[in-house]
């Protein structure tokens, strides 16, 4: 009795792939609330400070955030009417408004809508990163009013709420990067080769089956190829030759009387 080879095994089936973006999306909501705290926190800090001085005596001294001027001393009567008429760039506006936004999509991440959570991340981190690049560039024109005339000086300087944007825009800059990095889709799975008898095998295997068994596929037995047949037509019953009748047989009614 031949021996049947054994059935090809078949591979276990394969896990679901992950979602690449899975992780980064998580990541950009935490840096999203990150950012969102320290620019709140920020605005309310000096953007930059005032001082004038004459004869090394300080005149004048204040500070600005993102909301109001503060006094470091008390200005005089006129000064004071013209400081009540006008009121400083409300940077902390724009800036506690994206932070919202970047809240919402931080919450919206670590629940079900997850798309929209990271489509909100996307606009929250371009937003506050143009906003803190505008910040910097009017402080950058502050600055420039640094002067010294007839022995009065004006001295501008940045202030520590400054620094806290410029690192809450830096990490809205990370936290732009992983949003629109968590929206790429998966890789789809490509078909593996097939072996030399027409079955591929699992991608995680490598094929080491197919590559260990040279056998027929499934367990089937062994071909072999047919003896070759003559191209010459079958004859008709009409055409065999007569058998003689002989005990324990009997004509049939094909068969012609002799």
């Amino acid at each position: 009795m031949s021996s049947v080879p054994p059935p090809y095994p078949f591979p276990p089936a394969a896990a679901a792939a992950a979602e690449p973006g899975a992780v980064a999306r998580l990541l950009a909501g935490v840096l999203g609330l990150f950012t969102a705290v320290l620019v709140i926190v920020g605005s309310f800090l000096p953007f930059w400070a005032y001082e004038e001085s004459s004869g090394g005596k300080v005149q004048a001294s204040q500070t600005v955030t993102g909301w109001t001027r503060l006094f470091g001393i008390e200005p005089t009567a006129a000064e004071r009417s013209f400081y009540d008429t006008s009121h400083v760039a409300r940077y902390g506006i724009p800036l506690t408004v994206v932070s919202v936004v970047l809240i919402v999509g931080a919450v919206l991440v670590f629940g079900r809508a997850r798309n929209a959570g990271r489509i909100t991340l996307v606009a929250g981190g371009a937003g506050m990163v143009a906003a803190v690049w505008m910040l910097g560039m009017d402080l950058s024109a502050t600055l420039s009013y640094n002067q010294e005339t007839n022995g009065t000086t004006l001295h501008y300087a940045s202030g520590t709420g400054f620094w806290v944007l410029l690192a809450g825009g830096v990490v809205a800059l990370i936290t732009l990067g992983l949003a629109l990095f968590s929206g790429r889709r998966p890789r789809t799975p490509g078909i593996a080769a097939a072996p030399p008898f027409g079955y591929p095998g699992a991608p995680e295997y490598g094929n080491s089956v197919s590559a260990q068994y040279h056998g027929p596929a499934y367990g089937g037995p062994v071909s072999q190829p047919f003896p070759p047949q003559s191209s010459a037509p079958m004859p008709l019953p009409e055409q065999l030759p007569a058998q003689e009748e002989g005990p324990g047989r009997h004509r049939t009614t094909d068969e012609p009387n002799t």
